[in-house]
């Protein structure tokens, strides 16, 4: 597996900031959308909170529903489902 380094001007579809020259994560929400690593994860802590039924601050709901438009509904929500079943790991 080859990690893809993004274009220096690539902007995170998740926050819309530039992830600059640094290594992207892979999204947990479609396994294949390319975020920044601070995004990332952000990511696994809004599953491992919501897999234990904690409140999720909003700035993190605006961005899970960022993400939810960048991929499309029904794909996100059957990761979203998936990582739930698995506990948030």
């Amino acid at each position: 597996m080859s990690i893809r380094k993004p274009d220096t001007f690539a902007t995170c579809p998740r926050c819309l900031m530039s992830m600059g020259a640094k290594y992207p994560a892979t999204s947990r929400r479609d396994n294949d959308t390319q975020i920044c690593t601070y995004c990332g994860v952000q990511e696994a802590l809004v599953d491992l909170a919501r897999s234990r039924g904690a409140h999720i601050p909003e700035l993190q709901v605006e961005r899970e529903a960022r993400m939810q438009q960048t991929i499309g509904v029904d794909k996100f929500n059957a990761t979203l489902d998936n990582a739930l079943r698995k506990g948030g790991s």
